[in-house]
């Protein structure tokens, strides 16, 4: 079989499953079946990818399709391309997750899909892990845009009152705790930043909408000066 055969195509860190189904579909790949399946995925997935097995059975597969570059046959069905970003997963991501932490393996995911999508430098993404878990510990919600924008699927910096008061078990505006699966499919880097934290005394944080530099608040009132000098 001749490459020509093979599509090659790339998916960025923090692609959602919805975003990964598109983009196969513009490559002539089953992404609708594909997005199906991660949706509902194979019970016998379970006893084949063992780290699914922390996955509680009403969830899907969001968070385990590792961001890379694949090659795939353009004859592929969806079953192995689901089965090719799982492998993928399991080579590049478990072995980081493996290990006991704190967290759990899917608490982890879940936590590092926030910050995936929340933060860009590697720095700021594990002082972002080090806030956000200190909010966790103490009961005070994430209040993560990234988990509004993924219910309402819109892509915005800031989002209205309205929209933080969106009923849903992802909003971390009005649920306490981690939202109850990943949003978006982190990299290794946000993942990492996830199980390094770096330790500081921040409990908010912004990213500035021209330059994307992420900027700290140790208080409220703080964080509501550094909104407004940031057009925010």
């Amino acid at each position: 079989q001749s490459l020509s055969q093979d599509v090659r195509v790339t998916f960025p860190e923090g692609f959602t499953a919805l975003q990964i189904a598109k983009r196969l579909t513009e490559a002539g790949l089953p992404g609708e079946e594909f997005l199906s399946l991660v949706t509902q995925p194979e019970e016998k997935w379970r006893v084949e990818f063992p780290f699914l097995l922390s996955v509680p059975s009403e969830s899907g597969l969001e968070g385990f399709l590792f961001p890379d570059t694949y090659r795939f046959d353009r004859q592929a069905d969806a079953e192995t391309l689901v089965r090719t970003f799982l492998g993928t997963f399991q080579k590049k991501a478990w072995p980081l997750l493996e290990t006991d932490t704190p967290l759990k393996a899917f608490d982890v995911l879940i936590l590092a899909s926030i910050i995936e999508t929340e933060v860009r430098s590697d720095r700021d993404r594990a002082m972002v892990a080090d806030l956000f878990l200190r909010r966790l510990a103490i009961g005070q919600p994430l209040q993560s845009d990234a988990t509004v924008k993924y219910i309402l699927g819109l892509n915005k910096i800031q989002h209205s009152f309205a929209e933080t008061r969106t009923d849903s078990p992802y909003n971390t505006y009005v649920n306490k705790g981690l939202p109850p699966g990943p949003i978006a499919n982190p990299g290794l880097s946000a993942i990492m930043a996830t199980l390094h934290p770096v330790q500081n005394e921040y409990f908010y944080f912004l990213s500035n909408p021209e330059t994307g530099e992420t900027i700290f608040a140790k208080t409220f009132e703080e964080h509501v000066q550094n909104k407004s000098a940031n057009g925010l």
